[in-house]
């Protein structure tokens, strides 16, 4: 178990760490949880820099990554829709994003043998999904959700989200697709 393979176990551990934060039910709480997000994206970051500068690109790594991002970052959406400051239809295209790529396309392309290095646009997603979780749950913290303009608000900043998450599936899709896999 390398450094950055630690790193990935981390982030699934702070899944559960960010749900019960956000739902300790005060703005302390959601703070916390604010900071579990700017832990996870670094812990994102730093990974694969650290595999790749050490050469300790893993099998393991390569698999769980993207199943440890998928699954924080389904918290931290699931956890803004149940506050209401987001329809659910968002959050669940961006759940089915990630179900479709963690079970379908990622499994056939490995089985393929074929690159499922992340994408320039996947990197883009994830980006915009830290930024955009840190700036709702933070908000979350301390405005109250009663207010009728956050959910319009918070849905515009949603959309963005949910369209990098299903337009970073088109190169895997495209992958699969290919003959040359």
């Amino acid at each position: 178990m390398n450094l950055s393979n630690k790193l990935t176990v981390t982030r699934l551990l702070l899944a559960p760490l960010f749900l019960f934060s956000f739902l300790y039910g005060n703005s302390y709480g959601r703070l916390f949880a604010t900071l579990i997000i700017i832990i996870a994206a670094i812990t994102d970051m730093l990974d694969g820099k650290i595999a790749r500068k050490r050469g300790e690109i893993t099998l393991f790594g390569k698999a769980v990554d993207p199943i440890a991002d998928a699954i924080f970052f389904v918290t931290v959406f699931v956890c803004i829709a149940a506050h209401n400051w987001a329809p659910y239809w968002l959050v669940y295209l961006i759940v089915l994003r990630e179900v479709f790529m963690s079970m379908y396309l990622r499994p056939i392309l490995i089985l393929r043998k074929a690159d499922v290095a992340a994408k320039m646009h996947g990197k883009i997603k994830t980006v915009v999904q830290s930024i955009v979780g840190i700036v709702l749950i933070f908000t979350s913290a301390i405005i109250s959700p009663d207010y009728p303009w956050i959910k319009i608000v918070s849905t515009a900043i949603m959309l963005p989200v949910a369209a990098l998450s299903l337009g970073s599936l088109k190169p895997y899709i495209e992958a699969t697709l290919s003959d040359k896999s």
